[in-house]
């Protein structure tokens, strides 16, 4: 039944999770993840205006005396150019291996595309590594306003 409680109660059919970008054993340097769609995947007259940034450390290789992780949100109208946002949307920095955080942050000011960059840098170490993914989960979906129709 359309609307019914059981609909209601399926958190599913209200998020669109997105890969943010690729387990990938990183090195120093960044990693850009694909350009994510707002406008929603199986319904073209719908955007989202809210997401979850989920990011994941795994091990590290290599022995790094130590190592920070950091991943922020970029935009586009495109989906070809992409800039980082004012203020910035990021996670705080993850120091640790086998861990992860998430941020709850607004699209709402944002252009069409968005994507996670993940950025390594290691102290010590003999060609160092650490295994990284991250998940941007969308949500809130609107009608798509009149600047991001396809």
């Amino acid at each position: 039944m359309p609307g019914g409680v059981t609909e209601m109660l399926d958190i599913g059919a209200l998020l669109n999770p997105q890969r943010g970008h690729v387990p990938t054993t990183q090195a120093a340097g960044a990693v850009n993840g694909t350009g994510i769609d707002r406008i929603g995947q199986g319904d073209a007259g719908l955007f989202s205006e809210s997401a979850v940034l989920l990011v994941m450390v795994g091990a590290t290789a290599g022995g790094p005396t130590s190592f920070t992780v950091d991943v922020k949100i970029q935009d586009s109208a495109d989906n070809t150019t992409f800039a980082d946002i004012s203020p910035a949307i990021a996670i705080t920095q993850i120091v640790a291996a086998s861990t992860s955080q998430a941020i709850k942050f607004r699209l709402k000011a944002l252009r069409r595309y968005i994507r996670a960059v993940c950025t390594v840098a290691f102290v010590g170490g003999a060609s160092p590594t650490v295994v990284t993914a991250s998940a941007v989960i969308l949500g809130g979906e609107q009608k798509v306003p009149q600047t991001f129709a396809p």
